[in-house]
């Protein structure tokens, strides 16, 4: 794990053993082979810049409404996929929606949800649009049970 947000990767280390909390984002490149990129868009560029992706990587994007086009070159020669996980995955229930996801990713993400593979990104953006509104849904479920 990316030492980048200092609270939240130290408290996460230490709840879970599996997780390993490194000095860089190039020091967790270098040791994993599935990469996830979770971050807002405007940061894209300047936290993949330079860092030692390799043709073996499979890289994992979770950046909102950045196409794999944009993200392909930032990453290259790694390969890349992107996924969309709504909140209810912590309870391991819900969708998970995929594009271009290997096999490999696939495995890690079983048992966390419904995976949903997306033919193309256009059909992809479709199946993601509908979680925008789910926090909106969820502050007024919340305000109704009140």
């Amino acid at each position: 794990m990316s030492p980048r947000s200092e609270a939240a990767s130290r408290i996460l280390a230490e709840n879970d053993r599996q997780i390993k909390r490194h000095a860089s984002n190039a020091a967790v490149v270098e040791s994993s082979d599935v990469v996830f990129l979770s971050m807002l868009p405007p940061q894209l560029d300047e936290v993949v810049q330079g860092l030692p992706f390799r043709r073996e990587h499979i890289v994992v994007s979770l950046v909102g409404g950045t196409p794999l086009a944009e993200v392909e070159p930032l990453v290259s020669p790694a390969s890349a996929c992107r996924i969309v996980p709504v909140p209810t995955i912590a309870r391991r229930v819900g969708p998970i929606v995929l594009y271009k996801a290997p096999s490999s990713v696939r495995a890690l993400l079983e048992g966390l949800g419904d995976l949903i593979e997306a033919e193309d990104e256009a059909t992809f953006q479709a199946y993601v649009s509908s979680s925008f509104v789910m926090s909106t849904y969820f502050r007024l479920q919340a305000a109704i049970v009140d």
